[in-house]
């Protein structure tokens, strides 16, 4: 006789503090295994500002008939970075894997935003320095401790404050996080804070500051002479107006003495 389906609850590991996602039914706990489910972040935080992330979960073992998963990507909706895009913006997307403390391969998927267009010089110094920073800090901490991290919104703090020695941001966030599924035979590129050298990534970074401020004082010194070239332009016809007054009372006071002349 074949067991009856039941319902089964499904809570999130510590990396969410085992809140309840939702049910699903099986015969047998066993099937439960591997099964995925994906739901709002503003449902496990109850923050409505991130009502746009959405976080996948996968079942990885059942507990006192309780199904635990764990969550193994979470991402910005497409329509939500749509409406981030604006003219006038420099929107920067980067996709590599890194691998953290405890042994996970995690492909990240930065998004930058800029508050104006940038150069290639620029955008590749933020590349660069991005994955350099994200490598270094993903080597030192654990999967969970990266998610939690993203989640509370510790680590776009931090990378949107160190980019923006670069280039003024509008927006850094990762339009994707989530474990790495290697095929097999395959031999994902990770990438490892050695492979920048740090020194290097300095001099690339001082290298667009010392551009930022040719560029900013070549702005300023074309606005001062322009504003120089309207301010003589704007003099010399006040010239003319005051020397065209000056003539018109002279050729009045002519008249006058000829008109004093011939009633005499």
């Amino acid at each position: 006789m074949a067991s009856k389906v039941r319902w089964y609850p499904v809570v999130t590991d510590s990396s969410f503090a085992n809140a309840p996602i939702g049910d699903t039914v099986a015969r047998e706990s066993k099937e439960l295994i591997g099964r995925s489910m994906q739901v709002s972040l503003m449902e496990l935080t109850n923050d409505m500002k991130k009502q746009h992330i959405n976080v996948k979960f996968r079942i990885q073992g059942v507990k006192d008939k309780i199904a635990v998963a764990q969550p193994v990507a979470m991402f910005i909706l497409p329509s939500a970075i749509k409406r981030q895009v604006r003219r006038r913006r420099t929107r920067l997307d980067d996709s590599f894997i890194c691998m953290t403390a405890d042994k996970h391969l995690v492909r990240l998927k930065p998004i930058v935003m800029t508050r104006a267009n940038t150069n290639n010089s620029i955008n590749q110094a933020m590349r660069k320095t991005q994955r350099y920073l994200l490598a270094k800090i993903i080597e030192k901490i654990t999967y969970e401790t990266l998610i939690k991290d993203a989640v509370s919104g510790k680590l776009p703090s931090y990378m949107k404050k160190q980019l923006e020695s670069i280039y003024p941001l509008r927006s850094w966030g990762l339009r994707y996080v989530g474990l790495h599924a290697k095929a097999e035979g395959e031999e994902a590129p990770v990438i490892h804070s050695d492979d920048y050298s740090a020194e290097d990534v300095v001099k690339k970074l001082f290298a667009t500051k010392r551009e930022r401020k040719r560029r900013t004082k070549n702005t300023d010194d074309d606005a001062q002479e322009s504003t120089t070239a309207v301010g003589t332009s704007q003099a010399d016809e006040l010239d003319a107006q005051s020397e065209e007054a000056s003539e018109g009372d002279d050729e009045a006071d002519d008249a006058d003495d000829d008109e004093d002349t011939a009633s005499e």
